[in-house]
Parts: structure tokens; C-alpha cells; sequence
């Protein structure tokens, strides 16, 4: 059993994951060609793919941008510079 959230980087891809809650996905919503936001059936946000992300995931305008952000800084093995919207 994974211990949620989970965040999970493939290299040869450049692809970062961020795995919020463990639900089947209903739905996705792409917010430009390089991030992915995954919706379960009751509308909440379940995960996030960023693809490309280099040194830096850019989080403004995303839904449930402060639980991703949290995810990634907890529990993400790289080092990344996390974009978010002011406060």
C-alpha cells in the first residue's frame, strides 16, 4: 500500500507525478501541452502529471495548487524550484 501522496519521477521521460489521493480517474484536464490534472468521479483532484519539468513545476492555475505544492516539497527526491500563484 503507497502512502499517499506519492510523487514519482520517471527520468527518461521527464515526467513528474503526483499522486494526491487513490482514486480510479474519471477524467483529465490538460492546462497547456505539459501538465495534466486528474479528476475522480466526484470532481476532486486525484493527481497531477508535469511533463518536462527540467528544474521547475509550474503550479499557477492549477487546482489544488497548495496540496500539490506541499506534495512535491514533501515528499519529491528532486530538487525543484515549485511555481505557485501570489498569495
Amino acid at each position: 500500500m503507497t502512502t499517499l501522496p506519492s510523487v514519482t519521477f520517471n527520468e527518461p521521460g521527464d515526467i513528474l507525478y503526483v499522486e494526491l489521493e487513490e482514486s480510479s480517474v474519471a477524467k483529465t484536464r490538460a492546462y497547456g501541452d505539459d501538465r495534466l490534472v486528474d479528476f475522480g468521479s466526484d470532481g476532486q483532484v486525484i493527481g497531477a502529471e508535469f511533463i518536462g519539468i527540467a528544474s521547475s513545476v509550474d503550479l499557477r492555475g492549477l487546482p489544488e495548487s497548495e496540496r500539490l505544492r506541499d506534495a512535491i516539497t514533501s515528499r519529491g527526491n528532486r530538487k525543484l524550484a515549485v511555481l505557485v500563484d501570489p498569495v
